[in-house]
């Protein structure tokens, strides 16, 4: 079921800050202009997200990637290039446009009461995916790194729901927001971090239009490191274990945004793990 944002209340009150400024909610088609010529072989569209709006009446983003997402457009043509915008429909969205969100984000407190934080002590994350478009199989989908990615319709920027995972160890789990693509094997590749008495990080791989997702392998941990990306081989998946980590008990009952319960101890050292995808 996809969440809209009631147009009345976010164009009137959300608001963007300074270096940032948009119109409206959507922006249609509209042709750039242009100085020169595109080259022949530059056809195609370029759907991509970022944050965009930082403010509103009751709430204020503390962090760049907190931003409410828009989705952008550049559709370049023989004759033309235009341009299109869409404010993300999300839960976050319309919870902002109505007072504090409730949601987790990267590294803006949430408004929960203290009632609650006890009846929920693990922080539901955002779904304000504003980090990353990516094409798995004949679906846009929007990224950010957590438990919730959103279909996109490619013509209109209108979100079109959640993107429905089967159910598996992996269910609520924070995804990272960069997949990578074995085109070899057709399989899109990622790595997702489940928090509970103890971390575990699986790195995980399914078929660019299935929806069940297989665990190549799991590693455990006491300390979470943050984790961005990851690389990748015919062979191997690499995870960059920095010394910025959190134990996960310290995240319950928390208000704070998902980053500032990391704790940097250099005295850990960085390390790489490696993993055989094949066994």
């Amino acid at each position: 079921m996809t969440t809209t944002i009631s147009k009345s209340r976010t164009i009137e009150s959300i608001e963007s800050i300074t270096p940032f400024r948009r119109s409206s909610e959507v922006r249609d088609a509209t042709e750039a202009v242009l100085t020169g010529a595109a080259p022949d072989w530059l056809r195609g569209d370029l759907v991509r997200t970022c944050p965009a709006v930082f403010q509103a009446p009751a709430w204020r983003a503390r962090h760049w990637f907190d931003g409410l997402g828009m989705l952008y457009a550049f559709r370049i043509g023989a004759a033309s290039i235009t341009f299109q915008s869409r404010l993300l429909d999300s839960e976050a969205a319309n919870q902002i446009a109505g007072g504090p969100t409730r949601l987790g984000s990267f590294g803006t407190p949430t408004g929960r009461t203290v009632w609650q934080r006890i009846v929920q002590p693990i922080q539901r994350i955002t779904d304000n995916t504003n980090v990353n478009i990516v094409k798995l199989g004949d679906d846009l989908v929007a990224l950010t790194e957590g438990d919730r990615q959103l279909r996109v319709d490619a013509h209109s920027l209108r979100a079109l729901g959640e993107v429905a995972y089967a159910r598996d160890e992996l269910t609520g789990s924070v995804a990272g927001a960069h997949p990578h693509f074995d085109f070899a094997r057709g399989r899109v590749v990622n790595f997702a971090t489940r928090f509970g008495r103890e971390g575990v990080v699986s790195i995980y791989e399914h078929g660019e239009r299935e929806r069940s997702r297989s665990i190549v392998g799991s590693w455990r941990m006491t300390r979470v490191p943050y984790l961005h990306s990851f690389g990748l081989t015919a062979a191997h998946a690499i995870l960059v274990a920095h010394p910025f980590a959190v134990r996960p008990l310290d995240m319950l009952w928390s208000n704070r945004g998902f980053i500032d319960h990391f704790e940097w101890r250099p005295q850990d050292g960085t390390r790489l793990l490696v993993l055989d995808r094949s066994t």
